[in-house]
């Protein structure tokens, strides 16, 4: 028996996850004003 590494797999895959503070950082950037809004195409 052998054990996988669940994210080498997502990776083998092509998935990507953007760590959470970066991601805060870009949203917080990104959306200065209350009726800011982001088009999400990849959902």
């Amino acid at each position: 028996m052998s054990y996988v590494d669940p994210r080498a797999v997502r990776k083998e895959r092509g998935a990507f996850f953007t760590p959470e503070p970066i991601a805060s950082f870009i949203a917080r950037w990104a959306l200065r004003e209350g009726s800011d809004r982001v088009l999400e195409p990849s959902c």
